[in-house]
């Protein structure tokens, strides 16, 4: 949230694999606007080593523009059919799902329990990333369908016959957007 934090984390960890799920209007408050939220995600690529990998989320200009500063390899996730991971297809909702395909393998189906389409491009990360640690996609996408969010993070609940969705933390206008869309 302030400027140089995570190149002196990186500086610290000295990371192989960076991930940066999105770049929006977060942090401005800290980082002035959103192309400084931009260059501060972007220390993150910057740090990695020329043998390491950069995970990117091919459907953001700004980290696409970030990522092509960096030397390491870049991984691309999103719905482009040249996508390393790609998403062939998804439900959003309250219980969403897709379709993935890694580096054009057979498509896996990731389920969640946590709802919202942006959480779905989430959880395609995080198979990426555990591709590049040798870890199948069938294993990582049964993985994370037993996710449970932190308190405030897109939890639902039943109250009678209402269902309440709590994404009451640290909200931003990004991630607003997000959850008007998944409602």
């Amino acid at each position: 949230s302030e400027p140089g934090e995570i190149a002196e984390l990186c500086r610290i960890a000295g990371p192989r694999i960076g991930l940066i799920t999105m770049i929006a209007g977060a942090h401005t408050a800290g980082l002035g606007s959103i192309e400084g939220v931009a260059e501060e995600k972007g220390a993150l690529y910057s740090a990695l080593p020329d043998l390491g990998f950069a995970v990117v989320p091919s459907f953001d200009a700004r980290a696409v523009e970030q990522a092509a500063a960096s030397s390491a390899h870049q991984v691309f996730f999103g719905y482009r059919e040249d996508d390393d991971l790609r998403i062939i297809s998804e439900e959003g909702g309250l219980l969403p799902s897709a379709s993935i395909s890694w580096q054009g393998s057979k498509p896996v189906k990731l389920s969640l329990r946590i709802p919202g389409r942006h959480n779905i491009r989430n959880a395609a990360s995080a198979v990426a990333l555990a591709r590049l640690l040798g870890i199948s996609a069938n294993d990582s996408a049964e993985a994370l369908s037993s996710f449970s969010p932190v308190s405030g993070r897109t939890q639902s609940f039943k109250l009678g016959h209402v269902t309440v969705v709590d994404d009451s933390y640290n909200a931003n206008p990004a991630s607003m957007t997000e959850a008007l869309t998944m409602l």
